[in-house]
């Protein structure tokens, strides 16, 4: 049946209390097969308690014209394109290469209790290039979000928004190489992102690594609040001999909110300018001393290789460029 729904454009389905699945694959038992939804625009899949999959993984199931993608409340979801497994399962993922999305652009998930990442390590190659804003709540057992098999694929994010996600600890996943003991990103996109917000995900500890930070030339909004264990807003970079520069031509306002841990943006010394910055917002970060630290020569002879500074501040700098800033601090 699914595969004559060439013309279907919009398909929501909601409140269903006994679904398991959307698309069967019986008919065909064990064979393989491909099923093509041409002109699909929209999908949402809503409220759907004992849902566990879309389909099985005996499906290659393809989107070609897909560009918004909902999923909320499904609180069994193992994976869009799943088959269960005798061994118990640790690692959950939404998507894997069985399912394309090549005109995908926004992508909503709320309330899925199983998942443990977005990505699976190996994608459909023509996936996710084309998506614009991603927005991930209440997913419980959430461990990481860009994980890095869709490195190079996010040159087209502008908003990104986490909220209510317990136990997440990466935003931008890293991996280890086979020619390094150090860690490195394999991450090369978000270099129109626009929009950050993350809120209440208590085990995370940093937002950007490094080598993401460096390159947020069209960043414009950044607001973090209430995640518990925020210590820094972007993560030491290990191996790195010469000070790091952030630059943010665009960016006009910067909002840390109760971050009862937050001791500072960068865990070092490092040059930092934001031309266009309007406001700046820091309520409820005990462990913030100071909005700026300026570094003489001496200390920074001093400081070399410690992984945290001497004082708590925000900007632990040697050079800064902010203009037009309000900075409101209330205890």
């Amino acid at each position: 049946m699914a595969r004559n729904l060439v013309h279907l454009q919009k398909l929501e389905i909601t409140r269903c209390e006994s679904m398991e699945e959307i698309v069967s694959t019986k008919e065909y038992g064990e064979e393989k097969t491909d099923v093509m939804f041409c002109k699909l625009q929209h999908l949402e899949l809503g409220d759907l308690p004992e849902l566990s999959r879309f389909c099985s993984a005996s499906c290659n199931v393809q989107f070609p014209s897909l560009e918004s993608l909902e999923i909320q409340i499904c609180q069994k979801l193992k994976g869009f394109v799943f088959d269960p497994k005798p061994e118990t399962e640790e690692v959950y993922f939404l998507f894997d290469d069985k399912v394309g999305f090549p005109k995908l652009e926004k992508l909503f998930i709320r309330e899925l209790s199983i998942s443990t990442t977005v990505w699976h390590n190996k994608l459909d190659p023509g996936s996710f290039y084309k998506l614009r804003h991603v927005d991930v709540d209440r997913c419980g057992r959430l461990i990481s979000i860009f994980t890095p098999s869709i490195a190079g694929r996010l040159n087209a994010l502008i908003s990104l928004w986490i909220s209510g996600c317990d136990r997440l600890e990466v935003v931008f996943e890293s991996k280890e190489t086979p020619d390094t003991s150090t860690t490195q990103l394999k991450m090369s996109g978000c270099e129109n992102l626009d929009s950050v917000l993350i809120h209440e995900c208590e085990k995370l500890k940093y937002i950007f690594p490094c080598s993401v930070a460096r390159g947020l030339q069209q960043l414009r909004h950044l607001r973090v609040a209430s995640c518990k264990g925020m210590e820094e807003i972007v993560s030491k970079e290990e191996g790195l001999e010469m000070m790091p520069k952030f630059v943010f031509p665009k960016a006009t306002n910067i909002e840390f909110l109760n971050l009862d841990q937050l001791k500072s943006f960068y865990p070092g010394i490092h040059a930092s300018e934001w031309p266009l910055l309007q406001q700046v917002e820091v309520w409820k970060c005990g462990k913030l001393d100071i909005f700026v630290s300026k570094i003489s020569s001496f200390q920074k002879h001093e400081l070399d290789g410690l992984d945290t500074p001497i004082k708590h501040s925000l900007f632990l700098i040697d050079k800064i460029k902010i203009h037009y800033t309000i900075f409101l601090n209330e205890s």
